[in-house]
């Protein structure tokens, strides 16, 4: 599935390499089993600490997974919201999105549901579908089991969703969407308001309001899809300042 992310995320090809993808499963394996909880999400979380912390001169393969282990552990332990605050700010979002620009919005929200796609299901995490997150993990499951060509309507309608997709960029710490130097001042902004909704917040909304040239050109589930995801990484760090 590590392989799945980093081949289906635009941003990621670059370090879709054997090396860092390796490294990458090694480090999960490691916080899954100290943690025995797992999302799909810190497969993006994990890529800003292996930008930052990269093995050092002389320092062997397993300490340098050790440690990017522990540091992922402290992450998602110390600073990552809950599923459940990345569902309330996502709706915080909206909201204030709708106040600053209901036209804007409801274009996004009337694209998402236009003749809606099948998506790469290992692109968002188990558990942001569904406010339940056992059913959400449990829709997942259904969904990648599923070849896309049996995709009903139902598993669709997950994906035409706006808020979703908004999920999945917080989810994610915004590693999903982001990339390069610009994801470590995206993450430095974190670190100083210490990882609190109130950023993730401000961050979700500047971002969704900094795509809308390329948002608005979208007028199909396909063509906002790529944009939501894509569009993200295009945004200049003094854009995002």
């Amino acid at each position: 599935m590590i392989i799945d992310s980093y081949h289906t995320t635009t941003l990621l090809r670059p370090q879709a390499e054997d090396h860092f993808m390796l490294q990458a499963a090694h480090v999960v394996n490691i916080y899954n089993t100290m943690n025995k909880c797992y999302s799909n999400a810190y497969v993006f979380v994990l890529v800003p600490l292996q930008l930052v912390y990269p093995q050092q001169e002389k320092e062997s393969d397993e300490k340098t997974v050790t440690r990017l282990a522990s540091d992922l552990h402290h992450v998602i332990s110390n600073c990552h919201l809950s599923f459940r605050s990345v569902f309330r700010v996502v709706d915080e979002v909206v909201k204030e999105a709708y106040a600053q620009d209901k036209a804007y919005i409801k274009h996004l929200e009337r694209a998402i549901s236009e003749r809606v796609s099948p998506v790469d299901v290992y692109d968002f995490a188990y558990e942001i579908l569904n406010e339940d997150e056992r059913k959400s993990v449990k829709i997942w499951n259904e969904l990648y089991r599923k070849k896309k060509r049996d995709w009903r309507d139902r598993d669709l309608e997950h994906f035409a969703n706006l808020r979703v997709y908004l999920r999945k960029w917080i989810s994610e710490a915004f590693a999903g969407v982001i990339g390069g130097d610009k994801i470590l001042y995206v993450w430095d902004m974190l670190f100083v308001n210490h990882w609190s909704s109130a950023v993730f917040a401000k961050i979700t909304l500047a971002i969704l309001f900094l795509i809308k040239p390329w948002a608005m050109e979208a007028h199909n589930h396909r063509q906002l899809s790529a944009a939501l995801l894509e569009e993200p990484g295009k945004v200049g760090k003094l854009q995002l300042s």
